[in-house]
């Protein structure tokens, strides 16, 4: 680095000019070598960026407005949960995204309407239930449609016991609790009465994607 009386590009002008990158610092102009980025993409990098790019493109270019609006209503049913533990409703786009994103990577046509062709990308609900007699928490998705078997996998975390409805789960919190691969109902009867547990749930393709973790809470009483 060198200082400079007299910077070539003006007194107080900065930037580069070939290789030499001309600044201030620390009241002094000075003078260094310009940098120039290594950054590299990969063939992955590339592949998702065009998928995304690919969604957005249909969004704006091929749905029309009726389209758009029902992805828009749609959105106003799914409830989310930022990285802040705060709960938020996602607008149209954003599940339009979600959906054909993953779509195109099962290698399923973008679908225009999300109450058309959800065979593989599909949105789906996950409703929790504690019954009481049996001691176990119920745990029971719904809106989906079956891929066909073999295809899929569904993983199942638990995060708690908890003493108050309050207490969010955060992502260290949560422990594998299952596997299975049918797409109607499964069990988990090691849980605590009068506690809270919060449940994640997602669904695994054998194709290699992975669909959004759906997160919910249950009190068991």
């Amino acid at each position: 680095m060198a200082v400079v009386k007299a910077p070539a590009l003006s007194m107080d002008a900065s930037g580069n000019l070939g290789s030499i990158c001309y600044s201030k610092w620390k009241g002094l102009h000075v003078a260094r070598g310009a940098w120039n980025g290594t950054y590299q993409t990969s063939d992955l990098r590339e592949e998702v960026q065009d998928r995304v790019a690919t969604v957005a493109r249909a969004w704006s270019g091929t749905l029309n407005s009726s389209d758009r609006q029902r992805w828009n209503d749609l959105a106003k049913t799914q409830v989310r949960v930022s990285r802040g533990m705060s709960t938020y409703i996602p607008c149209g786009y954003q599940v339009f995204l979600e959906v054909n994103i993953l779509r195109l990577r099962l290698g399923v046509p973008i679908s225009k309407s999300p109450f058309e062709g959800r065979p593989e990308a599909m949105l789906g609900e996950v409703e929790l239930t504690y019954d009481m007699p049996l001691g176990e928490v119920k745990i029971n998705l719904t809106e989906v449609y079956d891929p066909g078997s073999g295809d899929y996998y569904i993983d199942v975390f638990r995060a708690g016991p908890f003493e108050n409805a309050g207490r969010h789960a955060i992502s260290g919190e949560y422990r594998f609790l299952k596997k299975w691969d049918s797409l109607s109902s499964g069990f988990d009867n090691t849980v605590i009465a009068l506690r809270y547990y919060w449940y994640k749930v997602r669904w695994l393709w054998e194709k290699g994607a992975t669909g959004n973790f759906f997160e919910r809470q249950v009190y068991t009483v």
